[in-house]
């Protein structure tokens, strides 16, 4: 990822590192209802935190049961929400599918002790 390998560079100033961080990712961290109306310079530091994760298609992201602690957003690709049938271990029913520039986890952010409901399963590569 050369947007991290960029915002590592020691060289940088903590306020370089954020605005870089924010040119970056921001925009995806507005399209969060809660995030919307935050202050600029909030954004930029949660900016610092993302990080790029790829998956392939029918990969399991996010699994029901698990505890929620990240907020993902779909950069490239798509995933598919699959709700499990109680006591099954793999087969569900597709809930919704989410596309570029959706976003899925942000309970966990909220509700730290929250558990995934469901399976989030890459449907194409991203």
């Amino acid at each position: 990822d050369t947007s991290k390998a960029i915002l590592t560079d020691s060289i940088l100033t903590t306020d370089l590192r954020r605005q870089l961080a924010y040119c970056f990712y921001g925009h995806l961290l507005k399209q969060v209802p809660f995030l919307e109306n935050a202050d600029m310079n909030f954004i930029q530091q949660l900016s610092e935190f993302v990080e790029i994760e790829i998956f392939a298609e029918k990969d399991r992201i996010a699994s029901a049961g698990d505890f929620g602690t990240e907020l993902y957003f779909v950069a490239v690709g798509k995933v598919q929400i699959v709700l499990r049938a109680e006591g099954a271990e793999e087969e569900g029913s597709v809930v919704k599918i989410l596309d570029e520039g959706s976003f899925f986890g942000e309970l966990g952010l909220l509700f730290p002790e929250a558990q995934h409901k469901v399976d989030i399963i890459g449907l194409s590569a991203g």
